[in-house]
């Protein structure tokens, strides 16, 4: 499957879950992505860094007004392409009203590398003071997109 199948490939990857990615809950939307991530492959990937992924948040505005964000990313490097033609990214964001509370979290970002990261790279998720703030709080938009970098 190549990257740009990926929204589509997430999407049904929630349904056989019984979930829909759209209305999730913050707790089975990680545990989808990090499943989707150890348990779908891509072809044509890079052998190193080819597939990764990327947990970023904070509070931003994009130009559409201030919003707290969670987003998950997976970035993938294809091995037949060069520079910026060969990186793609699924992002999967939960955007949340910017509370006080919220706000104070600042940013932060993680990378993980490989499948073998992947229980490292949860437990640093859930011990997180954004997961922690955003837990039982209404998700007012969600953004899930697949595009080139």
């Amino acid at each position: 499957m190549a990257p740009s199948q990926s929204l589509e490939a997430v999407t049904q990857f929630f349904q056989h879950q019984g979930l829909d990615i759209r209305q999730a809950p913050l707790k089975d939307f990680v545990s989808c992505l990090l499943g989707f991530y150890e348990r779908v492959e891509f072809s044509n990937l890079a052998p190193d860094g080819g597939d990764m992924l990327l947990l970023q948040f904070g509070t931003y505005d994009w130009g559409a007004g201030t919003h707290f964000e969670f987003d998950i990313t997976r970035q993938f490097i294809t091995a037949d392409e060069q520079d910026d033609d060969a990186i793609s990214q699924l992002n999967c964001s939960l955007l949340y009203r910017p509370t006080p509370a919220l706000m104070a979290v600042g940013e932060g970002d993680k990378w993980c590398s490989t499948r073998a990261e992947l229980g490292t790279f949860q437990a640093f998720i859930e011990a997180s003071s954004a997961y922690a703030a955003i837990i039982g709080e209404p998700v007012f938009d969600r953004r899930l997109a697949w595009s080139l970098v």
